[in-house]
């Protein structure tokens, strides 16, 4: 549960409303709610995205702009990075344990 309170702490550091941080994240206020209150987990690019959020610049005093393309660009191309890292260890783990365990990953 400690991942969804980073949610709430995160805007509040950011002083945004939900609705402004509901658009820099690209989700819904009530699921961005629904995170802050437990209700909800959130998923690991979302988690990504809070991290990337958390450790930037924005944090550094300058001012939030939601609709900042460079920022949203910045992600994407982080984003793409992380899902070459999980593609390349597929790729070694499939080579370890052969194609006979692609499916449940379990060694032979």
């Amino acid at each position: 549960m400690d991942d969804i309170n980073k949610f709430k702490k995160q805007r509040k550091k950011l002083r945004c409303t939900q609705l402004n941080f509901c658009s820099l994240l690209g989700i819904s206020q009530g699921y961005l709610s629904d995170l802050e209150n437990n209700v909800k987990s959130p998923s690991k690019s979302l988690m990504l995205l809070l991290d990337y959020i958390s450790e930037s610049k924005v944090n550094e005093g300058l001012q939030l702009d939601v609709g900042n393309s460079l920022f949203k660009q910045q992600y994407l191309d982080l984003l793409e990075k992380h899902t070459k890292i999980l593609e390349e260890n597929i790729f070694l783990k499939e080579k370890l344990y052969g194609d006979n365990n692609k499916i449940n990953g379990n060694a032979a």
